[in-house]
């Protein structure tokens, strides 16, 4: 609800690269909360960092990272090139036949939401 976190950003970005899924995924959901308030282009230069959420080996911070990614683009406008095309990237095969049709309708909901 308010900017009063966003002087951590620099610490949770270095959460999107611990093993632990949980603390990727709990940071790519603050900082995806924490765009409305980057007045300093953070989230934009920190683009290829998040992007790289998308190649993890776990299902759920993939989707994660893709619904974070929603939030993110709508408050960073500048960073949708990017990634719609590190979306298009995404080998869904990789994963197993449980997942991939729901990571297939996040990539189809993101894209909803782009356009």
């Amino acid at each position: 609800y308010s900017d009063q976190y966003y002087q951590y950003f620099d610490d949770l970005l270095s959460l999107l690269k611990e093993e632990n899924s949980y603390y990727k995924t709990r940071g790519i959901m603050i900082i995806a909360s924490l765009s409305k308030w980057d007045r300093e282009g953070k989230v934009a230069r920190s683009t290829p960092q998040i992007l790289a959420l998308l190649e993890d080996k776990k299902p759920v911070v993939v989707r994660k990272c893709i619904e974070a990614l929603k939030e993110i683009v709508k408050n960073c406008p500048e960073t949708k090139s990017s990634v719609l095309k590190a979306v298009e990237r995404i080998d869904i095969t990789r994963f197993k036949d449980s997942m991939s049709p729901l990571i297939k309708k996040d990539i189809n909901n993101l894209y909803n939401t782009l356009n």
